[in-house]
């Protein structure tokens, strides 16, 4: 698993700059074995701010397997 998104009740991180940072540790990590995740878990964000970083991982996943 790779903690790339901010757990704190912050808004969303932008889509290229989350890239940015899975995009750094695919130098490191095959993108078979490479999982996106929360820094941390998400219990402590409201459900809509939870559900907007989740949909974040999911738009950077896509992001980036179109660039590899």
């Amino acid at each position: 698993m790779f903690g790339c998104v901010d757990p704190s009740d912050s808004p969303p991180e932008s889509v290229d700059l989350v890239a940015g940072r899975v995009r750094a540790a695919l130098e490191y990590v095959d993108p078979a074995r490479m999982v996106l995740a929360p820094d941390c878990g998400l219990m402590m964000v409201s459900r809509e701010l939870a559900q907007a970083k989740t949909r974040l991982l999911v738009d950077v996943a896509q992001q980036v397997r179109k660039s590899i």
